[in-house]
């Protein structure tokens, strides 16, 4: 299994785990709106500096603003 297989197939079994015990929660079901985006980027790009400079990809704020737009 390649690599990018390997993390399709870790997030297929995290869902699958958080379904098996009735927690799927969307940013919709937590209560955030689109509209509280940019101030959640801005957080995220000076608050997580050093947990984003870790990651292999280190996302900009678009990136950022796709994530959690398939999150809602």
């Amino acid at each position: 299994m390649g690599q990018e297989q390997a993390a399709e197939s870790s997030v297929a079994a995290v869902h699958q785990f958080l379904m098996g015990i009735n927690m799927v929660p969307t940013l919709t079901q937590l209560g955030v709106k689109e509209e509280y985006f940019d101030w959640l980027i801005n957080n995220v790009l000076t608050t997580m500096k050093v947990v984003l400079s870790n990651n292999p990809r280190v996302p900009d704020g678009e990136k950022i603003r796709e994530i959690y737009q398939g999150c809602l």
